[in-house]
C-alpha cells in the first residue's frame, strides 16, 4: 500500500509511545510532545490515507 514512507521514524514513534505509557518522567513527556518530526510523520500518513480513498 505504501502508506508509511519512513519505517524507521514510525518504529521510533512506537518505541517512544511505549516509553511514555510506562513512565511518569515529565522531562521525557515534554521531549516527546515537542518532537516535530513525529508530527510530520503523522501528517504524511494522514495525507497518504486521504489520497488512498
Amino acid at each position: 500500500m505504501g502508506l508509511i514512507q519512513d519505517e524507521d521514524e514510525w518504529l521510533s514513534i512506537l518505541e517512544d509511545r511505549s516509553l511514555s505509557v510506562h513512565t511518569y518522567d515529565e522531562a521525557l513527556a515534554e521531549e516527546l510532545y515537542n518532537s516535530s518530526s513525529y508530527l510530520k510523520a503523522m501528517k504524511d500518513l494522514t495525507k497518504a490515507i486521504k489520497s488512498f480513498k
